[in-house]
């Protein structure tokens, strides 16, 4: 069967200069770049931004780059099959999904193309982060959810942030649910979110939490969120109207690139 071709478009920033720094267990080497923005697939799409820039809200992450542009593909088992030479010829990063836990129930789940994606894109030499599309309402759940992700990519090189998806669910008629929503957690989601990116760093990789502005505004206690942990917030606006500080914007759910 043919390959699906990962996709994706540059943006172009000034070049930065700043010092290596570790990022993952393995002590891989992380360069000398700045990501604030990244596109994501959502459903159907592959795609992926990424632009570095002068902003005094941004908190800095160094990325393994020195070129002018920096561009990433965010993907899951939505997108089918790979081309993952395809991917490392057009783009400098990649984040997989490698899970996710049921919106009724909270059973954790493997992305049924993580292992695929994970193995072709470390073979094409492509610099991944990871995410889990979360549903914990508690500490706990949040804890194995993480240990749940560690799991399936300990056999794989991720120098980039394990990123816990923080988000409600979409019911079959577009409104929101979820056992997340439905919990009604309010302030008390940091410490959940606190809980999983904990496991993450004891484990020698960098957290992240994905979320979008309201999210962050209205339900997430963001001064209650550890420090070092990636911010990545989605905002679907010509400008960030995020007001907190955040390391990767997430502008757009739709894009294509070949």
């Amino acid at each position: 069967r043919k390959k699906k071709k990962a996709s994706g478009f540059k943006i172009k920033f000034d070049r930065l200069k700043h010092k290596y720094k570790t990022l993952s267990k393995k002590k891989k080497k992380a360069v000398n770049a700045i990501i604030i923005i990244l596109c994501v697939a959502l459903i159907a799409g592959l795609c992926a931004v990424a632009v570095a820039i002068h902003n005094d809200k941004v908190e800095n992450f160094k990325f393994n780059t020195d070129k002018d542009y920096v561009s990433g593909i965010d993907v899951s088992s939505h997108n089918g099959d790979i081309d993952w030479e395809t991917v490392a010829d057009n783009v400098d990063f990649a984040f997989i999904r490698v899970g996710y836990s049921g919106y009724s129930n909270g059973a954790l789940s493997t992305d049924n193309k993580a292992r695929y994606n994970l193995k072709h894109a470390n073979k094409a030499n492509v610099p991944i982060g990871v995410y889990f599309y979360s549903q914990a309402t508690t500490k706990d759940e949040a804890v194995k959810e993480a240990e749940y992700t560690l799991e399936i990519i300990k056999h794989y090189d991720i120098s980039l942030p394990v990123v816990i998806d923080f988000e409600y669910a979409y019911e079959k008629d577009g409104s929101l649910g979820g056992r997340l929503k439905g919990a009604n957690l309010t302030k008390y989601q940091a410490e959940i979110i606190n809980a999983f990116c904990d496991t993450v760093s004891d484990a020698g990789y960098k957290p992240g939490v994905y979320a979008n502005t309201h999210f962050y505004e209205s339900k997430i206690d963001v001064k209650s969120l550890k420090s070092g942990i990636t911010i990545w917030v989605a905002d679907y606006n010509k400008s960030n109207t995020y007001n907190g500080k955040f390391d990767i914007w997430q502008y757009s759910n739709t894009g294509k690139c070949d």
